[in-house]
């Protein structure tokens, strides 16, 4: 599934979440978006680079509906535009799932969804 690696566009990603729109129905969706955007800039290779070029910077979400396929696509999604099975994860966490769940639940997810070359 994608060559290996376990991440997929955002456009994809948010395409999977608009047939899969169970996720906004939790109340605790909202909040787990919000968290993890400002968790942006201490995520990924912006960690490993604090300085400068790679850091990435939480979304604007001013005057925007939070709880959209569109704003949760953009939130999970790198500095290269990548939601990858760690930021699902991570996502699955703040709606509540223990880390073993949530990781399986990534996984499994990917693994269904985004595999190019069963479909």
């Amino acid at each position: 599934n994608f060559d290996g690696e376990s991440s997929v566009p955002k456009e994809e990603f948010k395409a999977w979440l608009d047939d899969n729109r169970r996720v906004f129905e939790n109340p605790k969706c909202i909040e787990a978006t919000v968290t993890l955007n400002a968790q942006r800039s201490t995520r990924g290779e912006g960690a490993k680079e604090a300085k400068g070029d790679g850091k990435m910077q939480p979304i604007d979400l001013t005057g925007r509906d939070i709880n959209t396929p569109e704003v949760l696509a953009e939130v999970l999604a790198n500095s290269h535009g990548q939601v990858d099975t760690e930021s699902l994860t991570n996502f699955t966490m703040a709606l509540g799932a223990p880390k073993e769940e949530a990781t399986r639940v990534a996984e499994l997810e990917f693994e269904r969804n985004f595999d190019g070359e069963s479909s």
